[in-house]
């Protein structure tokens, strides 16, 4: 049964007291300060046994935790503890405590195979090479590995001409030859997409072009043809420095022929170390050029870098002799060793494709392998004219530059030597007798010798003037008064010390009835 005797009790004690201080003020206070204590250790015993949380109670709870984080659990205890509480001691917490935050996780590094590099097109210019932003940081993924089909990062960078990008992959170590599923490497996709930027990159850092491209079915050099882009083939040929004539490489400077695409003709000649073929044939094409008479072919591939010394092949092909009408050229074609381009010009009386032969830098001095024949032995014994001979020989061929010359009449017997126009000597001669007539017509002085000894004759010819490599010329000797010589033109002595003294080699002689 319960007791109600206490409450009443309490309550007449506060009353007693109340009555017996209500006089003064200090009763009042004293009164309300019981009161308030009163109801405040109620209402603690209310919340605690309802079962909710003072905000005291929560602040020691998380006071404790921490405390118990800090310090270790004796080893006893620990030992104690099954092995799920050992290592998670606060999951036995109370579910109305917050739990604490979760401890951040790295960032995850992304496989190298699913990475597809943000490179941006770059504008193909010819000239310095541009430097660019790195596209990405290479520096937390595996730079030779593989993606997809085998293509790598630097293959990327290099089609997209990201000069930066190649750096920093240089930089870190990257494999420049590298190659993918189709065995192309990094130089490959340069020049497929045609950036002569990241093509002179990579031949400066160790590209190499030699080698099989596309499986063993192509070449770097084939590709670079293909784009018909000289500032992608030149820096490939000058690498490559190819010693044959591929037909594509024939057929690509065919149509710079036709097109008179000098640099793109210059690179092609200047980088092979074999001249150009017609295909199926072993003669230069410059040798075809002379015999087809084509002036300015000729000049066109001289001018773009043709070795103007690059021999005939003997024996010569029936498809190039028969491209010359003289049978004697042809003969010489067909049976003589070491040929070249000037000989066949001179022989065949191209007196403009001589002069541009010789003017870059063909040998006037070259001589066949058999009968040491020169290029001047063949034009005068074609007799193609003196302005040949004088070419041959270094002289000019126009009349108002011919400071010198001779002129000789059989008639009369008598030799005349003008300079500058105006008579400087006039001699008597002797010419050839009958049955050994001085040869007419107009004859260059091609060579001289003070003390010359007759190859058909016993006979020494001093001063001797040759004209025109031909077996007769101008000598001291023994005049009669009338025609004695064997052909040659005797001159008295002093008469042929002079002559032999101020003309030149290159003079012309005239020589009329």
């Amino acid at each position: 049964m319960p007791n109600t005797t206490a409450p009443v009790h309490f309550v007449s004690v506060f009353r007693n007291l109340g009555v017996g201080m209500s006089g003064t003020k200090w009763g009042v206070w004293l009164m309300g300060g019981l009161i308030g204590i009163t109801l405040a250790l109620l209402a603690n015993a209310l919340v605690l046994w309802l079962g909710f949380e003072t905000p005291g109670s929560l602040y020691k709870a998380e006071t404790l935790r921490q405390e118990k984080r800090a310090s270790p659990l004796p080893p006893a205890l620990g030992e104690k503890l099954p092995p799920q509480q050992q290592q998670a001691p606060d999951t036995a917490s109370t579910p109305s405590e917050t739990p604490p935050p979760p401890e951040p996780t790295p960032t995850p590094i992304p496989d190298r195979n699913q990475i597809r590099l943000p490179l941006p097109p770059v504008k193909q210019e010819r000239g310095p090479l541009q430097v660019l932003e790195p596209a990405f940081d290479p520096a937390p993924f595996d730079l030779n590995a593989p993606g997809p089909q085998g293509v790598t990062a630097l293959m990327r960078a290099a089609e997209a001409g990201d000069l930066a990008t190649l750096e920093q992959l240089f930089a870190q170590g990257v494999e420049i030859n590298q190659k993918d599923d189709s065995a192309h490497t990094a130089l490959y996709f340069a020049i497929a997409a045609k950036s002569a930027l990241s093509v002179n990159w990579l031949l400066g850092h160790g590209a190499t072009v030699e080698g099989a491209c596309c499986d063993g079915a192509h070449s770097l050099l084939l590709h670079a043809l293909e784009t018909s882009d000289l500032s992608v083939l030149e820096p490939i040929l000058r690498a490559a420095h190819p010693r044959e004539w591929c037909p594509l490489a024939r057929e690509a400077l065919y149509t710079a022929l036709r097109a008179e695409d000098k640099p793109f003709i210059r690179a092609l000649l200047v980088n092979h170390k074999t001249p150009p073929t017609l295909e199926d044939s072993r003669h230069p094409l410059l040798g075809y050029a002379v015999a087809w008479g084509d002036t300015h072919l000729v000049s066109l591939m001289l001018e773009c870098g043709a070795n103007p010394n690059t021999p005939l092949q003997s024996p010569v092909e029936k498809t190039f002799s028969h491209l010359i009408a003289n049978a004697s050229v042809r003969d010489y074609l067909e049976t003589e060793t070491g040929m070249t381009p000037l000989m066949l010009a001179a022989a065949t009386g191209q007196l403009e494709t001589t002069q541009n032969l010789l003017q870059y830098g063909a040998k006037r001095g070259a001589t066949t392998k058999r009968y040491k024949m020169t290029a001047i032995d063949f034009a005068a014994r074609r007799d193609v004219g003196p302005e040949m001979l004088q070419v041959l020989l270094g002289k000019s061929p126009r009349p108002e530059d011919q400071r010198m010359r001779i002129n000789i009449s059989i008639g009369s017997q008598r030799a005349v030597l003008y300079k500058d126009g105006q008579v400087a000597l006039v001699t008597p001669i002797s010419t050839g007798r009958p049955g050994f007539p001085t040869p007419t017509g107009q004859f260059v002085v091609t060579d001289k010798d003070r003390m010359h000894r007759s190859t058909l004759y016993p006979a020494y010819m001093p001063y001797f003037l040759r004209m025109s490599c031909r077996d007769f010329g101008l000598h001291a000797g023994e005049l009669p008064g009338y025609p004695a010589s064997h052909g040659c033109i005797r001159l008295p002595w002093d008469s042929a010390q002079r002559l032999f003294r101020e003309v030149d080699i290159g003079t012309l002689v005239t020589i009329s009835r």
